[in-house]
């Protein structure tokens, strides 16, 4: 599987484990529910608004609704969008 950058995803863990304990205790808080005013989240994972390049002429289409739903189908908490009309 591959991640970020055309990296393999096995080559992106080690970053983390080599905070030691700090990083152990900050990746396993990134998996537990967060509240986020009235909403409990149920992990820390937040998908920031960027141009996916499926909104014509600024309208949210069908294409970034399905977009989303697979954001949070793999795990993400919340997403966000930057649609303007």
């Amino acid at each position: 599987r591959w991640g970020l950058a055309g990296r393999r995803h096995a080559d992106t863990v080690p970053v983390v484990s080599q905070l030691g304990n700090i990083g152990g205790a900050l990746a396993a808080a990134v998996f537990e529910p967060v509240q986020l005013g009235p909403l409990t989240l149920r992990n820390r994972i937040i998908k920031a608004a960027t141009f996916e390049g499926v909104m014509p002429r600024g309208a949210v289409s069908d294409d970034l609704v399905r977009f989303h739903e697979l954001v949070a189908a793999g795990g993400a908490a919340m997403t966000t969008h930057a649609a303007t009309r």
